[in-house]
């Protein structure tokens, strides 16, 4: 078996070497390179299964400096590192074909799972796929409400996708031009339109069968959006935590969790964040695999073409609803115990 090879080409390549002596990656070959000059030597002798970057000065543009790395290495994929404030740069870069975004405040947490994922878990194969496969593929499509927030949520939303190429948009209910104007500038503007239709297909506030969608094709891009959405977000190694921490509170916020009818009743459908959880698994079987399998044609098969085998996105979420179940079965919800985090807050706890 070929030993994989990650190149980190980086100002502080030292500081990123102590990050990634961990026992899953015992047997990673690193090459730690300070500079841009031996790194684009070594570009040009070997090959890598990943590359890790960062800028060699802030005025350096993100763009052009992808662009000279993918100039060399094409069908390698590229993590690039950046500062979390910089939004627009993490643009330019996953325009100039970067695979991932890891920021510089949060790279201690986020590096090592990375880098688990691509080397392990077939992450990244089809940044080797030509621009039109990729769409006949499938597109992902971002949605956020300013363009503030692209910086802290679309590394998240990126990850819950399938690995093709994205398009940005705003949902509704926001400035009209938008869409139209964020779309053209990355070269969708043709498509704005109908994306703003396919991004129900991620939703709950409108049934499946009532969105218009003309050609056929385009309905099976929306389901597969719709069942990269749920997949994504399921099969997620920190799913049960995140749903355990972070989903109960927003059910709070949302009124969810408990509503006030208009004759006065309170209907509570969870009592709590266990209660949440224990629900869960019902939640999978009666509702996401039903939604699925049912409303969006089973779209998510396609993902065995890609992996050339069983999906790895089912394979990780049996593998999460078979814990879970245990977990309720022996009343051991302690056992929940990997510390989930939140893109939204400044402070990121490891992983």
């Amino acid at each position: 078996m070929t030993t994989p090879r990650v190149l980190i080409l980086c100002p502080d390549s030292k500081g990123i070497g102590s990050a990634v002596k961990v026992p899953s990656l015992k047997g990673v070959h690193f090459s730690f390179l300070p500079d841009w000059q031996s790194g684009a030597e070594a570009l040009r002798k070997e090959n890598f299964s990943i590359i890790v970057a960062q800028p060699f000065s802030r005025r350096q543009g993100a763009e052009g400096f992808v662009a000279k790395i993918r100039h060399l290495a094409p069908k390698t994929p590229l993590m690039l590192i950046l500062p979390r404030q910089e939004g627009p740069s993490v643009l330019e870069a996953l325009k100039g074909g970067a695979a991932e975004i890891l920021f510089e405040e949060t790279l201690a947490g986020s590096l090592v799972p990375c880098l688990e994922k691509y080397l392990f878990s077939g992450y990244g194969l089809l940044r080797r796929m030509s621009l039109d496969e990729l769409f006949d593929f499938c597109i992902p499509v971002i949605t956020t409400t300013e363009l503030g927030l692209l910086s802290v949520t679309i590394l998240e939303k990126f990850r819950e996708a399938l690995g093709a190429s994205f398009g940005v948009l705003f949902k509704e209910g926001g400035d009209v031009a938008l869409p139209y104007t964020t779309l053209a500038a990355i070269g969708f503007a043709d498509e704005a339109s109908l994306a703003a239709r396919l991004v129900h297909f991620t939703g709950y506030e409108m049934d499946v069968d009532d969105i218009r969608v003309d050609d056929q094709r385009d309905r099976t891009v929306g389901c597969m959006v719709g069942a990269a959405d749920l997949i994504g977000q399921m099969s997620d190694r920190m799913y049960l935590e995140k749903v355990h921490r972070f989903l109960y509170e927003e059910f709070v916020w949302g009124q969810i969790a408990r509503e006030r009818m208009p004759d006065g009743r309170e209907v509570v459908r969870y009592a709590s964040a266990d209660d949440l959880i224990i629900k869960t698994p019902g939640f999978y079987e009666y509702v996401a695999r039903a939604r699925i399998d049912k409303k969006l044609g089973g779209v998510d098969r396609y993902a065995e073409a890609h992996f050339d085998g069983a999906s790895l996105y089912q394979s990780e979420i049996d593998r999460n609803m078979n814990f879970l179940r245990e977990t309720i079965e022996t009343a051991e919800l302690h056992r929940l115990r990997r510390s989930a985090y939140s893109l939204s807050i400044c402070v990121k706890h490891a992983a």
